[in-house]
């Protein structure tokens, strides 16, 4: 999951589009502006509860990262050290001494190297729940939603008099939904299952 994507690119296309739901709630009747305007606000109210949820694993993120660039950090210094023994040795004259300090110095990195790697594998499987977390809870929202907009759809048809089986249309969105459903529950087993 790519928690790097700023806020106002994942709103972008809704974004762009806001001018033709404006249009629509113009020339809508009634009961197709009630349920427009029902789909606008439980998207909008949607759209900010998983801005706001995505904070906290956006943190994990950003924590994953700091422990990437320490343990980075160690390595680089720990091999300046290796350097500067493999230098002392190929002289010829290495002062023991130094050698043995450099030599401390290498160990208590890699004892911190060894550490940080422990700390990035917990950090990498709380990471992994909080995605986990955060999928089903868009889902839930994006099942929320979908409450909206058949009737929105069914308005916006009845409206134009566009002649269609209502009654199929629902039980076939019934149907949609419960496979989409299915198909997500198999898809967190699987996430689960990875770890």
């Amino acid at each position: 999951m790519n928690s790097s994507i700023p806020n106002d690119k994942i709103t972008e296309d809704y974004d762009k589009k806001s001018h033709e739901i404006v249009r629509a709630s113009l020339v809508a009747n009634d009961e197709s502006l009630e349920a427009l305007t029902r789909f606008n606000a439980e998207f909008g109210s949607a759209t900010l509860r998983i801005l706001l949820k995505r904070v906290p694993l956006q943190k994990l993120h950003n924590q994953r990262k700091n422990l990437t660039d320490q343990t980075d950090r160690f390595l680089a210094q720990n091999q300046s050290y290796i350097d500067m023994q493999s230098a002392e040795v190929a002289s010829g004259h290495a002062d023991q001494q130094k050698f043995q300090s450099l030599q401390r110095m290498i160990d208590i990195r890699a004892k911190k190297i060894d550490e940080l790697i422990e700390a990035q594998k917990k950090m990498d499987l709380e990471i992994k729940q909080a995605e986990i977390e955060f999928v089903k809870y868009v889902f839930g929202e994006m099942k929320a939603i979908t409450v909206y907009t058949r009737p929105l759809l069914v308005c916006f048809k009845k409206e134009l008099g566009l002649i269609f089986d209502e009654e199929r249309y629902l039980r076939i969105s019934d149907e949609a939904e419960a496979k989409i459903t299915r198909e997500f529950e198999e898809f967190l087993s699987a996430a689960a299952s990875l770890s």
